[in-house]
């Protein structure tokens, strides 16, 4: 009887694939049905067991050789739990191959890919590094299966060779833990990088020449499984003329047997005689064969159910109610006529034998002409639009050649693709439209736009989105423009053109409607541009007028990011408590939601403001919050950040060697993520542990080298860091007037620009100088600005810190009255200095007495 439920939803409280409207079809993961008559193979049964000591089994060969039978007869032989993942091109796409794959885990393990789903859902860089999805799985497979478990991934062929799935598939392979064995069933080799494993003999291929069968298979297989016995010369024939190939000897034996039962048996031609022809020419004659042996009425059934990528009770029931299919599907895989079925209590899904399929199609093709198969597509593309099964009917829609109606339903419905991380499929089926279906509708050509720019391929998407405005300004479709306009939007601010990125927003917004969420997304982007620039006050603006779009529109994901994004401004400009006050917005209450990807940064840019404010357990707890969703989602240049966030924390507490392994790590990590050292504050603070360490020399070569590779056109904030940092050292070396010129250099650039922590130091370092150098007027005008931004962004706890280790700056009359009482207190008497000292270096400034706390403000901070 026909199915009324054959999908379902993700797992509970996780979203299926990336959306929360996603299904996942579960007669993907079951294994075809024993065939009723199947000859056990023990060499390759036991070359299969023996092959689950290593990572991989490639099992390949061509259609109608036994790969699935074998294997699924092997499943059933052993114990060891598996999951079988039955690939067709709908697969093709990272999120949806991840997401099937941690399904069928999960059927198997309780409460597993709950990490796994919710990277899905929130990874933006799914598109462009799909691989790291892949690491999210492996480390969830690491925390949550203790057990072997086998995975079969039967089909692999159907994805095709231009997938990034292949990169996933790599990516788990190199790493695949000893808990899970792979086999790939597939009837080419894979465009995988086997090379390494087979170097290692970490891989088991069980090829056509493997699955062949020999004499002995063979006079088995018609003794126990057809009933006849062959002599010596028949075996001779048979070995000859098939090789062993499965499918020419069940061919055989189908045909034997209908003439067995035949009215007229004498007149049937000898079926030894076709096996000197080629494999598909005896399949032709053969699937001729049996096909005339059926009905009409059964004839036609095959051939339009062969249209169909899935054959489901349900569909069948509904496309072909002259048919009773449940009783005539079960029927035809009992007579053996090319078809299998997978099931369970939810449903059941029948399959063509591949070659049968291809028949049954050229078979239709030639008797009902090109019209008559472009109607039956047209058909079969109505019921899927029906049951908005949009992908199936857009598959069909192109074969029926209705271009317009295909591209039409792309526009309505392609947003869906994307938000399933179905990028693939939807660049494939677009791609297949003809240039005129395309042009006639724009929006279409606006999501193959975007599929481009998601995939990083900004040349493309560029080149697509300026055809798309075209088209949509032309008809009048200012929604749809401004989600254009948007994107292009992101593409000039990821290439740091915001002149260009501020026009196509105002643009945007001009044409969104008053409560559209492209004016969010356009006020968080712009935003971001004013981060980049500099500019924290409109930038802070911009966010708070997102935030207000998003609260009205209850889009609880533009809120939590856009909170977070609002805490950039303040933390630039070194107002920390305001700062946190936002971050800690991002985070989630709930603690039995997944993490997600983004809070790793909310934790490292929150550990950051605490280290400043000296909150040193409130710092290292956030950074192993970072720390364990970094790996958790394999965030390579997030890691790196969180390294150096730990290397500082360790500084400033005397750990001096830990300090040092935790930058070395850092540096390894950027290094995989690709991330230029002279973009981040690395190198800045390994100058300030060679300076707190005593070697003044290195920290200053150090820091030259780095001012080299920072020129203040390409790169401004950190060119003035970098000098503040050499003033800093310079102080130490002692070189009081080159340090008074770096640091005024420096001051200039953090007061024009508001950036009041970087102030603050620069005006402490020019206070020493100008104390060195007996001008106390001067050094006290440096030492108000010092208190006054101590005492409005509350940098008590670094204040604390500079009057401990330069107590003698502060300690004249006009000095002290300048302290809050308590920092007063702390200093001991010394009498009032009228001329500069005459010191040794080593008491003019000690090197591990400098307090080391600086803001990593170059790095990769806003979501």
């Amino acid at each position: 009887m026909a199915t009324k439920e054959r999908r379902t939803g993700g797992p509970t409280g996780t979203p299926g694939l990336s959306s929360p409207g996603a299904f996942f079809l579960r007669t993907k993961l079951l294994p075809p049905r024993p065939a009723p008559e199947i000859l056990a193979r023990p060499r390759l049964i036991e070359r299969l067991q023996a092959d689950l000591a290593l990572p991989v089994t490639l099992v390949t060969a061509n259609a109608g050789s036994g790969k699935t039978t074998l294997v699924s007869d092997f499943l059933r032989k052993q114990e060891c739990p598996y999951v079988w993942y039955q690939l067709d091109r709908t697969d093709a796409d990272p999120a949806v191959f991840l997401g099937y794959l941690t399904y069928g885990v999960q059927q198997r393990v309780a409460n597993f890919g709950e990490t796994v789903f919710a990277y899905l859902q929130q990874a933006q860089e799914l598109a462009q590094q799909p691989e790291l999805a892949a690491d999210v799985l492996l480390n969830e497979i690491l925390e949550g299966i203790d057990q072997q478990l086998i995975v079969v991934l039967d089909d692999y062929h159907h994805l095709g060779a231009e997938t990034p799935v292949h990169a996933v598939l790599d990516r788990l392979i190199a790493y695949l833990p000893e808990v899970i064995h792979l086999i790939i069933i597939s009837r080419d080799i894979p465009p995988l990088t086997l090379a390494r494993l087979r170097s290692q003999d970490s891989l088991s291929i069980i090829d056509r020449a493997d699955l062949l069968f020999t004499d002995r298979e063979t006079q088995e297989l018609f003794r126990k499984v057809f009933g006849l016995e062959l002599t010596p010369e028949q075996l001779r024939e048979y070995r000859e003329r098939t090789h062993g190939w499965i499918t020419a000897l069940q061919l055989v034996r189908q045909v034997a047997q209908r003439q067995v039962v035949s009215a007229s048996p004498e007149k049937a031609p000898d079926p030894l005689a076709v096996l000197h022809q080629s494999e598909r020419d005896i399949f032709e004659y053969f699937a001729e064969e049996v096909f005339a042996a059926e009905p009409v009425e059964v004839q036609h059934f095959l051939m339009r159910i062969a249209l169909l990528d899935r054959i489901e009770l349900e569909s069948c029931a509904r496309l072909f109610p002259e048919i009773i299919s449940a009783a005539v599907l079960p029927a035809l895989v009992r007579s053996n006529v090319f078809m299998t079925v997978a099931s369970d209590a939810g449903g059941e899904e029948y399959r063509l034998h591949p070659l049968f399929q291809s028949f049954l199609r050229r078979r239709f093709r030639a008797e009902s002409g090109l019209v008559g198969v472009t109607a039956e597509h047209a058909r079969l593309a109505e019921y899927f639009l029906d049951r908005a099964a949009w992908e199936q009917a857009v598959h069909h829609l192109l074969e029926a050649e209705d271009f317009g109606r295909a591209a039409e339903i792309i526009a309505k419905h392609g947003s869906e693709w994307i938000a399933s991380g179905k990028l693939s499929s939807l660049a494939s089926l677009s791609e297949a439209l003809p240039a005129a279906a395309l042009e006639a509708q724009p929006r279409t050509l606006a999501y193959r736009a975007e599929v481009a720019r998601l995939r990083g391929e900004f040349e493309s998407a560029q080149n697509l989105f300026r055809r798309a405005i075209a088209g949509l300004r032309e008809r009048g479709d200012r929604e749809a423009e401004a989600e254009a306009q948007h994107s292009m939007a992101t593409i000039a601010r990821r290439r740091g053109d915001f002149a260009a990125a501020f026009e196509y927003l105002d643009r945007a917004v001009e044409l969104a409607q008053a409560d559209s969420i492209v004016r969010t997304k356009c006020g968080n982007t712009r935003g971001l541009c004013l981060v980049s620039m500099g500019e924290w006050t409109a930038a802070e603006r911009e966010f708070r007028v997102a935030l207000q779009s998003a609260e009205e529109r209850g889009d609880e994901h533009h809120i939590r990011l856009i909170t977070h994004n609002l805490g950039l401004p303040a933390m630039m400009r070194g107002d920390f408590g305001e700062s946190l006050g936002w971050l800690r917005r991002m985070l989630r209450t709930d603690s039995e939601r997944s993490p997600i990807p983004q809070e790793a940064t909310a934790h490292l840019n929150i550990a950051r403001c605490y280290l400043y404010r000296g909150e040193m357990d409130e710092c290292e707890k956030h950074l192993d919050a970072a720390l364990e969703r970094c790996q958790l989602f394999k965030m390579v240049g997030q890691l790196g950040e969180t390294f150096e966030a730990y290397g500082n924390l360790c500084r400033e507490r005397g750990e001096l060697s830990r300090a040092a392994e935790f930058y070395q790590r850092a540096a390894r990590s950027y290094d995989e993520a690709g991330i230029d050292l002279s973009l981040v504050e690395l190198l800045e603070e390994q100058a300030f542990l060679s300076l707190k360490a005593g070697d003044v020399g290195r920290a200053r070569a150090q820091i030259g080298r780095l001012l080299d590779r920072r020129p203040a056109d390409k790169n401004s904030i950190g060119h003035f860091t970098a000098k503040l940092a050499r003033g800093r050292i310079l102080l130490a070396q002692p070189d009081f007037d080159e340090a008074g010129e770096e640091l005024n250099l420096a001051l200039e650039y953090f007061h024009q620009h508001g950036l009041y922590y970087y102030e603050a130091q620069a005006c402490l370092g020019l206070a020493i100088c100008e104390f060195k150098s007996s001008r106390e007027p001067q050094m006290l005008e440096h030492l108000r600005r010092v208190l006054d931004l101590a005492a409005r962004y509350d940098y008590e706890y670094w204040l604390r810190q500079e009057v401990a280790a330069h107590p003698e700056i502060f300690t004249s009359e006009d000095a002290q009255e300048l302290l809050p009482a308590d920092l007063r207190g702390q200093l001991a008497p010394v009498p009032r200095l009228t001329t500069a000292p005459v010191l040794t270096p080593a008491t003019i400034l000690s090197p591990r007495s400098l307090v080391d706390l600086t803001i990593n403000m170059l790095g990769p901070v806003e979501i």
